[in-house]
């Protein structure tokens, strides 16, 4: 499941996996039965990611694999919960960690947010040696929740920071 069309695909985001799936395949697949692969288009929206989501669960898949936007994930959860089946997601933020899905079939294949912060922070201020941070983010919520961790991590090491959140389908940036 993932972002397969429209102007936020990325061309070719699932090839590793397709050929991940045709060696194992090719091996004689998993205790002797091989691996079926779909995919569906989860588009960028919560309401595509839960379409999406509702035509694979027709399926009886054994699992579900991708979701990179948190607020798809977290609108399809139930769907995946009553199914019982394991979700491997790529989000960001802490709101689709299992805990906080309360699902503990959920597993993040990825950094966090977190993460991605302290090593901006560490490239940004022990690397390059910043003195001051203009942060410009999306009002998502990974991006809010990652830009939050940079200005807290850099005011604790006494870094100047400004902050602007802009809506996710800004198409001018001039002023910030």
């Amino acid at each position: 499941l993932g972002i397969l069309s429209g102007p936020n695909a990325v061309k070719g985001s699932t090839d590793a996996f397709k050929l991940a799936v045709d060696q194992i395949n090719a091996e004689g697949g998993i205790d002797g039965r091989t691996v079926e692969y779909k995919e569906f288009d989860t588009d960028i929206t919560p309401q595509g990611a839960a379409r999406a989501t509702s035509l694979a669960l027709r399926y009886r898949p054994v699992a579900l694999v991708g979701y990179g936007v948190s607020s798809g994930l977290k609108a399809s959860v139930l769907s995946i919960k009553g199914a019982g089946i394991p979700v491997l997601h790529n989000t960001l933020g802490s709101l689709t960690s299992a805990k906080n899905l309360k699902y503990d079939r959920a597993f993040r294949m990825g950094p966090t947010t977190t993460q991605y912060a302290e090593a901006a922070n560490n490239y940004l201020i022990d690397t390059l040696g910043a003195k001051s941070i203009l942060m410009l983010h999306t009002e998502d919520a990974a991006p809010s929740e990652g830009a939050e961790k940079v200005i807290e991590n850099a005011k604790g090491k006494g870094i100047k920071t400004v902050e602007r959140a802009v809506p996710p389908s800004v198409t001018d940036l001039t002023e910030p």
